[in-house]
């Protein structure tokens, strides 16, 4: 309502109120169109103030890049249209195809993601999801990446294959998994001697999982909350330098060990070293030790805390 029509409505509320005998009525029919103007005038203001608010809002949200709000949070559409890709900084390994029903290879698809992350096409962690992982070849995990699964399942006896867990199923005659760089690292997995399988049965690995050094520096590998079983063949878990090389600084925590040969190994040539690397809070357990833990020469293997 505009400010001349209020005015236009005074004067003619005014006009009757003088054709009336009663002086005081007319008083109060102009207090009360007096006040009604005042209401008016205080809506057309705050009217006028919020306008004005929006267009600033409006020119101010046209800088920002698009897609970003005022709180910097990226805004999400309802836009079928919309082809955007947001990164989320990890890598997964569905996406190269890994299948996880114990019976197809999924060592190349595998490693594709490992390698993904390691060349810097993707995040350097790599998901692993629920599943087990069937492979033929040794697992390379080089530095600065990490390979993280799902947890080992239910129980710390034996491989849990319908508690969600993820699972490497090894089927071969070399160790499981390498880790070569530094800052390489493997979490939340269980590493499995796959004993099935008509050619499966009757191979046996080497080791489970191996941190070597030949003729460079491995420093601060991360091992936490992994299941390794029934490496009967050799080393659950071996830290090896050689030529020169070093493997230092490492943690290694939640290694649960069952059913192994030796179940962990330090081992370093004369112009080499293993030191100062942490073991924490694991546990070996069953049947086939020939020894629970042993270090040797003639290079220097200490300083590593158990």
């Amino acid at each position: 309502m505009s400010t001349q029509f209020a005015v236009s409505m005074l004067a003619v509320v005014l006009a009757l109120g003088y054709s009336f005998s009663s002086r005081r009525m007319t008083q109060q029919l102009h207090e009360q169109v007096t006040e009604l103007q005042s209401q008016m005038m205080r809506q057309l203001e705050t009217s006028q103030v919020d306008n004005e608010q929006r267009l600033l809002q409006t020119a101010h949200e046209d800088s920002w890049p698009n897609g970003i709000g005022s709180s910097g949070h990226r805004l999400l559409q309802d836009d079928s249209s919309c082809t955007c890709e947001i990164p989320d900084g990890f890598t997964y390994a569905s996406t190269f195809g890994v299948i996880g029903d114990a019976n197809a290879d999924d060592t190349l698809a595998l490693q594709a993601a490992i390698d993904s992350a390691s060349a810097n096409d993707s995040g350097g962690i790599v998901i692993l999801p629920k599943g087990t992982f069937r492979i033929s070849d040794s697992l390379i995990i080089p530095a600065g990446v990490t390979l993280q699964g799902q947890g080992y399942g239910d129980s710390p006896l034996a491989i849990s294959f319908d508690a969600g867990a993820s699972t490497i199923a090894y089927c071969g005659t070399d160790y499981a998994v390498k880790l070569e760089g530094h800052s390489s690292g493997l979490r939340d997995l269980a590493v499995y001697d796959w004993p099935y399988g008509e050619d499966c049965e009757n191979i046996q690995a080497a080791g489970g999982l191996l941190v070597e050094a030949d003729a460079s520096l491995v420093e601060s590998v991360v091992v936490s909350n992994i299941f390794i079983y029934y490496f009967l063949g050799g080393p659950a878990l071996s830290l090896v330098a050689k030529n020169s090389g070093g493997v230092p600084f490492g943690n290694y925590q939640n290694v649960r060990i069952r059913h192994a040969k030796i179940g962990i190994s330090l081992s370093a040539d004369e112009s080499s070293f293993v030191n100062s690397n942490s073991f924490i809070a694991g546990g070996m357990s069953g049947g086939g030790f020939d020894t629970g833990v042993i270090a040797q020469g003639p290079g220097a293997c200490n300083h590593n805390k158990f």
